[in-house]
């Protein structure tokens, strides 16, 4: 073959394999959906793990509910207090499923996780389920 079809071909390679590598890696190493939900600026976010699943939109969103607007209105949420509330009702729900005579490694990771997330603390499942559930306040709009 002549340099300029083996340089083409090469070309051709490299500009299949920069388009296929992001593509293949977002499939083998799945991105943290809240992680891109905030990198983007809108998405949804979930957070937990053993049926105690609560999610929220990153962006603000017109909402029509009684228990945050006025009846027959429509208003806009808070993200970060949606973060937090979801945070706290994961938190509570995965330590009310804690057990501490069983060893369940990915449900204390995560209450774990969650905690240092909503107060960037460093604290034990068992220390955050048996204390720390009394400190942690939803916020009302």
């Amino acid at each position: 073959m002549k340099f300029k079809t083996k340089l083409i071909l090469w070309l051709i390679f490299i500009l299949l394999l920069v388009i296929a590598i992001p593509i293949i890696s977002s499939k083998i190493f799945q991105r943290d959906k809240c992680a891109l939900a905030f990198q983007q600026g809108y998405g949804e976010c979930c957070y937990g793990i053993s049926g105690c699943q609560n999610c929220f939109y990153v962006n603000p969103v017109p909402i029509a509910n009684k228990s945050i607007c006025n009846v027959n209105e429509t208003c806009n949420t808070n993200p970060m207090i949606e973060q937090h509330n979801a945070l706290v009702n994961t938190i509570t729900c995965e330590c009310n499923h804690f057990n501490y005579n069983q060893t369940n490694k990915k449900l204390k990771n995560d209450i774990e996780r969650l905690y240092k997330i909503m107060t960037n603390e460093d604290k034990e499942a068992k220390d955050i389920c048996s204390s720390g559930i009394m400190t942690m306040v939803k916020y009302n709009y």
